[in-house]
């Protein structure tokens, strides 16, 4: 059977601090010591613990992705653009989500406010309705 990876729990185990202390640590967010938060990063590093995007999407309201809605994955254009949006949001920490849609209608059916912390529309023929959902 197959380990299961390192948790929160198992990291503010290891380094003796409370599970805060941890989420604090792996989200970069203040109100740690820097000696306390080179210990606790070490031990996640000792067990291989990343952090859960929507883990701290729980805590922050943020999901860290936005996603690209492209009309076509087929012209030229769209990979070369996608390639570079996602080079840039990828230095910023953030993922990007893409989504092909093939029609005016797929505002609505789309899960966009719940996966995604923006929305970045490439090369499509939006209605002053369409943009305003």
């Amino acid at each position: 059977m197959p380990e299961r990876p390192a948790s929160m729990r198992d990291v503010a185990r290891r380094a003796g601090v409370s599970l805060s202390t941890v989420s604090r640590v792996l989200r970069s967010a203040p109100g740690v010591t820097p000696e306390g938060r080179e210990h606790v990063q070490r031990c996640a590093d000792e067990l291989s613990c990343v952090v859960s995007r929507n883990a701290c999407g729980l805590v922050t309201g943020r999901t860290g992705r936005v996603a690209a809605v492209v009309r076509s994955l087929e012209p030229w254009f769209f990979g070369p653009a996608l390639s570079g949006v996602g080079e840039v949001l990828q230095r910023s920490g953030l993922d990007m989500l893409v989504y092909q849609v093939g029609v005016h209608e797929w505002a609505r059916s789309l899960p966009l406010a719940r996966n995604s912390d923006a929305v970045i529309t490439m090369s499509l023929d939006l209605s002053e309705k369409e943009c305003l959902l």
